[in-house]
């Protein structure tokens, strides 16, 4: 029975990362398009849970001597949803500076409004471009790419950075608050069963 428990406990764990943060709609249209943005609006609302629990002063904590700051890791999810919704696009969004973004920012509150700003343009990008576009070649940094590619792409930068985040969190004794969440309701649990 212990055991039993121990693997439940190890599964439970596990599957957090696939449960939808508070408040987050998941009803998405079908297809492509639907799959980004349910895996965007996820991200998001795991990026603005985790940074309204990370303390102020850490936000000019960094790893190390040339790593992003906990600021930057935040500031850069915001570059590349719009670096991905610009090449979907055809145009950057108006008042983006690719070049400032990431270093113009240690306040979270404005880290947090960024963050969102970010991802309602990355999201309206992919709603608004038609799957017959999703062929249409564009440059990345010199890699010939096509819409699709960036859609991808987009997506799995914003897993990435979200993953950044998380380490950086714990490493400052942070717990992402929907872990806390499910590890209290697991010891509630525990005691019911007890």
């Amino acid at each position: 029975m212990v055991k039993f428990k121990v693997i439940l406990m190890v599964m439970l764990v596990l599957c957090v990362g696939f449960v939808p943060a508070r408040g987050q709609e998941m009803a998405m249209p079908a297809g492509i398009k639907g799959s980004f943005l349910k895996q965007s609006k996820f991200v998001e609302g795991q990026m603005l849970s985790l940074l309204e629990a990370i303390p102020q002063k850490k936000m000019n904590w960094r790893p190390a001597k040339g790593v992003r700051s906990m600021a930057e890791s935040f500031m850069h999810a915001a570059l590349g949803n719009y670096i991905s919704s610009s090449k979907i696009t055809g145009t950057m969004a108006e008042g983006v500076d690719p070049s400032k973004l990431e270093k113009s920012e240690t306040n979270k509150k404005k880290i947090a409004e960024a963050v969102k700003k970010s991802f309602e343009v990355v999201n309206q990008a992919v709603t608004n471009c038609p799957e017959s576009d999703f062929d249409t070649k564009v440059d990345f940094f010199g890699m010939d790419m096509n819409k699709l590619d960036m859609i991808m792409l987009g997506a799995t930068h914003q897993h990435e950075l979200l993953g950044q985040q998380i380490a950086y969190a714990r490493t400052n004794g942070v717990v992402p608050p929907w872990t806390e969440e499910r590890m209290k309701k697991m010891k509630e649990q525990q005691k019911k069963g007890s």
